[in-house]
């Protein structure tokens, strides 16, 4: 049983077609060089009907290529291919076949047997053996970029890869169906099963199944299943992870890591979402950035916020938050333009507010509080929401709004209340216990065992 050779040559005037090339109206020389071995193996046949050939002849003898390189001459329109006899030997390397227009002489097209060149099936793409053609393309595989297709420098390995590419130029895709039908894609590299099968995306990557299957997405880059599987748009994107991006659209420049990062986001530019389900609810909200295991994970629309660490905001829904810390603003829902700082069960309570700072470990914010700052380990508020105060020190509580409150009840402690200065409240034994460096002249209390106020002068504590 005869079997075709994979070769492809055209003419500057006609289209592809199963494997072979198509001579328009007017002459052409078909010329094989290189030739070494057993040539009478081979020949020139012409299609007729669907994959039936016919031995092209002259004066009823068959155009057979032999040892000086007969010159082929073409005079009916037609699709040609080399034909191999029986079970003939593979052509050596080196072996060129040409096609020259007959007016000009210029050389059209031409293709070159490599050494393990292997027989192509019949049919309209070729087998599922390795194929080299015209135009830099190599494929294998069933139906993959077939012969008759308008691509150019691209590689096609498994069953319809590049198949229905149309005018794809400088692209790999490695697959069942990766790149099926990445009409007029570039320079693309998609590798997994349906990876980049339907868009012309330019420069884009697309590494594991249904990575970038649907969609136009020049210069981004796909990695894991499903990657930006269902949407157009996402120019320079990267999505690494399980569905990450999956239905993403529009949103250029963004940055995805992670299972279901960022899976919704619609018409956004530059947001960045790393870690398993972060800002995966995220559809229009903004200039968002969230790190960590669930971080951002119930944002839909707010905008602005930033959210590092595991589980950090994971409720939040408001805008110009910065969350930062394992848990951190763990209850926070609707507040906004607060900066929680510190990881622990911090602000277990804070589930609203806005304009906040917290920072240190379990710091803990009553929820409605406005315009609060807390620093320090453990530093708290009372049991009401507070405006306008500020804790400084380890365990200290901020207990009134408008009120300064610096170190805790176990140390000298001052207090700024609405515009006035309460000295540090100590007992006798307290203020007898400070010593070294901190007991100086100049310094002020008020003395609860005596209830008078106590300078330190001239080495003594003195009331006044």
């Amino acid at each position: 049983m005869a079997k075709t050779r994979a070769i492809k040559l055209v003419s500057n005037e006609t289209v592809f077609n199963d494997g072979g090339f198509i001579v328009g109206n007017g002459f052409g020389r078909i010329v094989a060089t290189g030739i070494v071995g057993a040539l009478d193996e081979y020949e020139l046949q012409l299609l007729v009907g669907d994959n039936e050939y016919a031995p092209i002849s002259k004066n009823g003898v068959e155009w057979v290529i032999d040892a000086d390189n007969t010159l082929f001459e073409i005079t009916t329109p037609g699709t040609y291919r080399l034909q191999q006899r029986g079970d003939g030997p593979v052509p050596s390397p080196g072996v060129q076949i040409s096609y020259f227009e007959e007016e000009t002489g210029i050389k059209v097209s031409q293709v070159h047997f490599s050494a393990d060149a292997a027989p192509a099936g019949g049919g309209g793409g070729g087998g599922d053996n390795l194929r080299l053609f015209a135009d830099a393309n190599v494929a294998g595989g069933v139906d993959a970029m077939p012969e008759s297709g308008t691509q150019s420098r691209s590689v096609a390995l498994g069953d319809l890869a590049l198949n229905l590419a149309v005018d794809a130029s400088g692209v790999i895709a490695i697959g069942y169906g990766a790149g099926e039908e990445a009409v007029g894609a570039e320079n693309g590299v998609f590798i997994g099963d349906s990876a980049g099968a339907i868009g012309p995306s330019v420069g884009a990557v697309a590494i594991g199944a249904s990575a970038m299957s649907v969609g136009n997405n020049p210069g981004a880059v796909a990695v894991g299943l499903g990657a930006i599987s269902s949407g157009s748009g996402n120019d320079n994107t990267v999505a690494a992870g399980y569905d990450a991006f999956r239905q993403a659209s529009n949103s250029a420049s963004a940055v995805a890591v992670g299972y279901q990062a960022l899976y919704n986001a619609s018409g956004l530019t530059g947001v960045v979402a790393i870690g398993a389900t972060a800002l995966n609810l995220l559809t229009t909200g903004a200039n968002n950035v969230a790190v960590g295991y669930r971080a951002g994970a119930a944002l839909t629309t707010g905008q602005g916020n930033t959210f590092v660490g595991h589980q950090a905001g994971d409720v939040a829904t408001g805008n110009n938050n910065v969350l930062v810390g394992a848990n951190a603003g763990g209850a926070l829902t609707a507040g906004a333009a607060n900066i929680l700082i510190g990881s622990g069960p911090a602000n277990a309570a804070f589930t609203s507010g806005d304009a906040n700072i917290t920072i240190g470990h379990s710091t803990s914010l009553n929820s409605g509080s406005q315009n609060v700052v807390l620093i320090g380990t453990a530093t708290t508020t009372s049991g009401s929401p507070l405006g306008n105060a500020v804790a400084i020190g380890a365990n200290c509580m901020a207990a009134r709004s408008n009120e300064v409150r610096i170190g805790n009840d176990t140390m000298i402690r001052a207090l700024f209340q609405a515009q006035c200065f309460l000295l540090p409240k100590i007992d006798t034994t307290t203020r007898n216990a400070i010593t070294g460096a901190y007991l100086e002249d100049g310094l002020l209390i008020y003395n609860t065992t005596t209830t008078q106020f106590e300078k330190r002068l001239g080495g003594a504590w003195v009331a006044f």
